[in-house]
């Protein structure tokens, strides 16, 4: 796989968090698959996230397992995590705990996907393509480290 592109075409809203830093109209990109290719996005909220919405557009030929959207804090990873594991198959983290989505597309394809989770349901939500999958359930109660390292590819 001598060609990788992997765009990251819109972040919007961690909700109260990134709304001040609007990457729209910006694209990553990486001419060649590598364990090391990556963005930091350092961040320092000011409270723990209770709740966000992330939308990202990728494209990419790789068919093993690859990471989205990652945010760690210290001692705590994968405290948010947007991961492709398989053409089909998206695995949305928070803190350390696993949902996993699948759904029907086309492969290689650029897609638009939108997830988000709130802390007082629990409920995870994931769209591909405009398309809402199922609702999950996911760390009720839980918040999100205020001191985030954010990577993207």
């Amino acid at each position: 796989m001598d060609k990788l592109l992997l765009w990251v075409f819109l972040l919007t809203s961690l909700t109260e968090t990134l709304a001040q830093t609007d990457l729209r109209g910006k694209v990553f990109v990486f001419p060649r698959e590598s364990s090391t290719n990556h963005v930091n996005i350092i961040k320092e909220l000011d409270n723990p996230l209770q709740s966000f919405t992330l939308c990202l557009r990728a494209y990419s030929d790789i068919t093993c397992g690859y990471s989205l959207f990652s945010c760690n804090a210290k001692n705590r990873e994968n405290e948010l995590l947007l991961y492709k594991g398989k053409p089909g198959e998206y695995s949305l983290y928070i803190g350390n705990s696993k949902a996993t989505f699948k759904v029907n597309e086309e492969f290689p394809a650029p897609v638009h996907i939108c997830t988000s989770w709130e802390s007082s349901s629990g409920i995870a939500e994931l769209w591909v393509n405009g398309k809402p999958l199922v609702k999950k359930g996911l760390r009720q109660g839980y918040s999100v480290d205020a001191h985030p390292k954010i990577v993207l590819g």
